[in-house]
C-alpha cells in the first residue's frame, strides 16, 4: 500500500478496511475514517456500534456479506474477500451506507400494507353506511314517539345515540372521500413557494403556539406533482408538528428543507428530491411510527386518525415515498420523496 494506490482508494465513496485474521487493522481509507468519526482504528474491536465483533464473527463463520443497524434508522452493509499480503491471511472489508436502500424497502412494504387497507376501508365505508342510516332512522322515529308520550328524560338518551351515529357517519364519509381515486394534475411545483403558502395558511396557529418556523427550501428547487395535493400533504404534516409542539416545554421549532436525494425511484430511476419537515418536539415511539399511516389510528383525544392516512395516499398518487424518523425527546422528521420537476411528462408521469 504505497502512497499512490492509497490516494486512489481514498477517492472511493465506499469504506475499505484491511485487517488480518485476528482483527488488527492494516489500512483504512478516507471514507471509512469519515464514517466512524475521530477515533483510533487499530483493531476491529475499536469500531463503534459492535461492528467489530460482527466483522470478526463474519471472518470466523465465513459470512461474506451482511448488514447491521448502526443506530436507529442508520444501516451499514458489509462484504469481505480474502486478501493476500506479506504471506499472511488478510481480509478486505467493503462497507457501504445502505440506509437509503433500507428506506426504499420499508417504504414499498408500507405502501403494500396501506394499499390493502385502502381497499378494505373503501369496502367497509360502503357496507357500514346502509345499516347506519337504518339505525338513525329508527332512533329518530323512537325520539318522535317519546316526544308524543312526554318522555323527555328518555329522549336525552336517544339524542346521544343520534349524535354518535352522526359522528360515525362523518368518519365514514370522510374516509370514503379519501380512499376513492383522485384526479391528479402533474405540473412543475416550486417547493419554496408552496411551503411559503402553507406557512401563511397556518400562520395563526404557529404564532399562537409560540413556534419558530423556518422555510429553508432553496428557491430553485422544483418537483413534479399535483400542487393542491402537495399543499394538502404538507399542511397535514405541519399541523401534526404544531400539535406535537403546542404543549412542549422545550424549544418549539419547525423547519422545512429540500435537497436532491441519493434515493432513486425504483421504476424510472431518477433521483428523488427529499423534502424534510423537522420539529424539535417530544418525538414518537417506535411502535407508534409503525401505525402512523393506518386509518383511524390516532394518539389524539379528538383526532380521527385520517390525516396521515390521507397524506400517505396522496404521496403515493404523486409517485413519491414517505418516511418518518423520530427519537423520543429529540424530535421528528417526515421525509417526502418526490420526483424532480424535470420528470413532468416523462418516466413515471408519462401516462398521467
Amino acid at each position: 500500500w504505497k502512497d499512490s494506490p492509497a490516494a486512489i482508494v481514498d477517492m472511493i465513496e465506499t469504506g475499505l478496511i484491511l485487517s488480518n485474521r485476528t482483527g488488527t487493522i492494516k489500512f483504512v481509507n478516507y471514507y471509512a475514517k469519515e464514517l466512524f468519526g475521530d477515533r483510533e482504528l487499530m483493531h476491529l474491536s475499536n469500531l463503534p456500534y459492535n461492528l467489530g465483533n460482527v466483522l470478526l464473527d463474519a471472518i470466523r463463520q465465513n459470512l461474506q456479506r451482511g448488514e447491521i443497524e448502526l443506530r436507529k434508522g442508520k444501516y451499514l452493509g458489509y462484504n469481505f474477500k480474502p486478501f493476500p499480503l506479506d504471506d499472511e491471511e488478510h481480509y478486505l472489508f467493503q462497507l457501504k451506507d445502505i440506509t437509503e436502500r433500507k428506506l426504499m424497502e420499508r417504504a414499498m412494504e408500507e405502501f403494500d400494507r396501506v394499499s390493502s387497507l385502502d381497499s378494505l376501508a373503501s369496502g367497509l365505508a360502503h357496507e357500514i353506511k346502509n345499516p347506519l342510516a337504518g339505525m338513525k332512522l329508527m332512533a329518530q322515529r323512537l325520539d318522535k314517539d317519546l316526544e308524543e308520550d312526554g318522555e323527555e328524560k328518555k329522549r336525552e338518551y336517544i339524542k346521544r345515540i343520534i349524535k354518535q351515529i352522526d359522528r360515525i357517519d362523518y368518519l365514514i364519509r370522510t374516509l370514503f372521500s379519501q380512499v376513492k381515486a383522485h384526479t391528479v394534475k402533474i405540473e412543475k411545483v416550486d417547493m419554496y413557494k408552496l411551503i411559503k403558502e402553507v406557512k401563511e395558511i397556518l400562520e395563526n396557529q404557529i404564532i399562537k403556539n409560540g413556534i419558530s418556523f423556518r422555510n429553508d427550501v432553496e428557491r430553485n428547487i422544483g418537483v413534479a406533482g399535483d400542487n393542491n395535493q402537495l399543499q394538502t400533504i404538507f399542511i397535514n404534516i405541519i399541523l401534526n408538528a404544531i400539535e406535537a409542539l403546542k404543549d412542549y416545554k422545550g424549544e418549539r421549532r419547525i423547519s422545512v428543507n429540500a435537497k436532491e436525494s441519493n434515493l432513486k425511484c425504483p421504476i424510472c430511476g431518477v433521483n428523488y428530491i427529499s423534502v424534510d419537515v423537522a420539529d424539535t418536539g417530544p418525538g414518537i415511539k417506535r411502535e407508534v411510527i409503525d401505525k402512523l399511516f393506518y386509518p383511524f389510528f390516532t394518539t389524539k383525544a379528538e383526532g380521527t386518525g385520517l390525516g396521515l392516512f390521507l397524506v400517505h395516499k396522496l404521496v403515493k398518487e404523486n409517485r413519491g415515498l414517505i418516511n418518518v424518523r423520530s427519537e423520543e425527546g429529540k424530535g421528528t422528521v417526515f421525509s417526502i420523496y418526490l420526483h424532480p420537476a424535470s420528470a413532468v411528462g416523462a418516466g413515471c408521469f408519462r401516462k398521467l
